[in-house]
């Protein structure tokens, strides 16, 4: 069986794109490209994994949706860098390019695992390079593009005038497109080249940063360690389940739909989820428990409310799956969470 890479990136990575799209589409557009409302995807943590493709596809969706072949060049250049949380405090903390550099390499493999960044050296010019892997049949243009325009967000940190001496690359698009992209950045655009990124001049390595933050904050120490990318298959599946919030939700109930998802065929996430032991039903009813022991934590739900919730068809059917998987029933599970917390709030008022 061929060997796969399950690729992920993090929510961050859409950046300003829902509000332009409802701002040029309305709320339907915005729901019909992402498939949730737009309610939903600000309420997500910038945190919360994606996977690569998907996110890759919409982007380029949202060009053919809105007849705009230049809304990645919109969505960077609305972009704010910090948006990205803890990577990018890290890496806007460093004292040259040359170091912001080679933070954004070594940290990018928490953000994510479908694109690379290559510093590429020759004679007295450096290319930034963008390196896109697992992806076959999906176009790349306009995610490259975002990422283009926000490393020429940062370039101009350390350099602000770049005009004269920097120039994005292009493998995709032509001469005019090129002129397009150009007059919306300020900045020369070559399209036809051998790889995508930016290309400026070696010297601006050791150039300083205009404003350094006073705390710098290693992303490793924060919260990328309670959110890791995918370390097997298993951790994708459960990825992709709880990916809408809603553990339960029927369109991702069944491994075809999972497996759409994360880009493979059923059949190859089905093998690779037996190599690994586990079970896609065991992965969705872990993930509806968890659910329901949530609500029953934290919500004053009925419990048949919480069965609807969770998935379950009714309430003795999750009864038993409840009680198989935690020893207890709902019912009793509630009464010692709800008697934890009240000794929890006593001990605090001591």
């Amino acid at each position: 069986m061929r060997r796969q890479r399950i690729l992920f990136t993090r929510q961050s990575g859409f950046g300003p794109l829902a509000d332009i799209v409802e701002r040029d589409g309305g709320l339907d557009a915005v729901t019909a490209l992402f498939g949730e409302t737009i309610a939903d995807l600000r309420a997500k943590s910038p945190l919360t994994l994606v996977p690569f493709h998907k996110m890759v596809a919409i982007y380029g969706h949202a060009a053919e949706l809105l007849g705009d072949p230049l809304i990645s060049v919109r969505v960077g250049l609305n972009f704010e860098i910090a948006a990205f949380g803890p990577w990018a405090e890290y890496l806007l903390a460093a004292p040259t390019l040359a170091a912001a550099l080679e933070r954004m390499r070594l940290a990018e493999r928490l953000q994510t695992n479908g694109v690379r960044l290559n510093v590429a050296r020759a004679g007295e010019r450096v290319r930034l390079e963008l390196r896109y892997g697992g992806i076959d049949g999906v176009p790349v243009l306009q995610h490259m593009l975002r990422l283009q325009v926000m490393q020429m967000a940062l370039l101009r940190r350390f350099q602000p005038d770049l005009s004269a001496a920097a120039e994005i690359l292009l493998t995709d698009g032509n001469a005019g497109y090129a002129r397009r992209v150009s007059d919306m950045v300020g900045l020369r655009v070559r399209a036809g080249a051998m790889h995508s990124g930016i290309e400026f001049p070696a010297a601006w390595l050791d150039l300083g940063a205009s404003v350094v933050p006073a705390t710098e904050v290693n992303p490793i120490d924060v919260a990328y360690r309670d959110a890791p990318l995918p370390a097997s298959i298993a951790d994708a599946v459960r990825a992709v389940i709880h990916s809408h919030g809603e553990p339960f939700e029927r369109r991702l109930a069944n491994l075809d739909a999972v497996a759409a998802t994360l880009n493979v065929s059923r059949r190859w996430a089905q093998a690779a989820l037996q190599r690994e032991g586990v079970g896609f039903r065991d992965l969705l009813r872990d993930a509806r428990i968890a659910h329901a022991r949530a609500l029953l934590a934290d919500t004053e739900e009925t419990l048949a409310a919480i069965a609807q919730l969770a998935g379950y068809a009714d309430q003795p059917h999750f009864h038993r799956a409840f009680v198989a998987l935690t020893g207890m029933t709902p019912q009793r599970f509630r009464a010692v969470e709800r008697g934890a917390a009240a000794c929890q709030r006593s001990r605090a008022r001591a």
